[in-house]
């Protein structure tokens, strides 16, 4: 039975906030549940820029992003992609926070050349992983590249385990990106993730930390089931190189896990 096709729209605006990022996402999370904002959304906040992705019917993603532009919380909202297709996001509301080097400036550069560039017009998840996720990896472009390959090391303490990953992004000049992610369950906290981008030959493959909990965030699920990313436990991450990630990862990211019922 083929997919109802519905309005799919991600728009971008500086953020006028002053207290944390990730308190800020969560506020916007509860004040759209309360406000029965129909669409479904995913939010980050990355390099003082907020970014929305919404999705349903015409009406309700129009109300949406009328709402979002209106929030005193942010300002000079433009469309980055539009498109009619399958849905994508599992939640009513997921949040997202992204911390690399980048400055608000070279943001707003990616936002302005993704906008006038074709990769603006695949699907909303790329252009979703292109702005949430940028590349970190030495010789390839910030906001252009995507990983070839995708593994997951599962930290049961993975602030602990920070080291190990600066370590291998040091040896490869890739500086570590921090993430937090939190679902639409009301009033709940935020768990977090980072990675760094190793180059090869051909490419370069994306190396995570996380946490089983972590693991549990539809949407950083809905990102790895869509790279194909493959899981192994942190005892394992002293991985060969050059090559890490090719062959070496058997285990897909539903194996860690139980099947999670999401909210309607």
């Amino acid at each position: 039975m083929p997919k109802t096709h519905v309005l799919r729209v991600i728009c971008a605006s500086v953020a006028r906030v002053e207290s944390s990022p990730v308190n800020v996402l969560l506020t916007l999370r509860n004040d759209f549940c309360q406000k029965n904002v129909r669409a479904r959304s995913a939010w980050l906040y990355t390099h003082g820029w907020f970014v929305g992705w919404f999705e349903g019917a015409r009406d309700a993603v129009e109300n949406g992003i009328a709402i979002a532009a209106s929030d005193t919380r942010n300002a000079g909202q433009r469309i980055v992609h539009r498109s009619t297709g399958p849905a994508t996001l599992a939640q009513p509301i997921s949040v997202v926070a992204t911390q690399s080097q980048h400055t608000p400036t070279e943001f707003a550069r990616g936002i302005e050349w993704l906008r006038r560039s074709p990769l603006a017009q695949e699907e909303p998840l790329a252009v979703w992983r292109r702005l949430s996720e940028p590349c970190v990896a030495p010789g390839h472009g910030t906001w252009s590249a995507l990983p070839d390959h995708d593994v997951a090391y599962v930290a049961a303490d993975p602030n602990a385990s920070l080291d190990e990953l600066r370590k291998l992004g040091e040896r490869h000049g890739s500086p570590v990106v921090y993430q937090r992610f939190a679902n639409a369950r009301l009033r709940s906290g935020d768990v977090g993730a980072a990675y760094v981008d190793v180059p090869h030959r051909d490419g370069f493959t994306r190396v995570r930390l996380v946490s089983r909990r972590s693991l549990e965030q539809p949407m950083l699920r809905t990102v790895l089931d869509a790279t194909g990313c493959t899981v192994r436990d942190f005892g394992s991450f002293a991985a060969p190189e050059p090559g890490i990630g090719v062959t070496l990862y058997p285990q897909p990211v539903n194996a860690w896990m139980p099947q999670t019922t999401t909210g309607a």
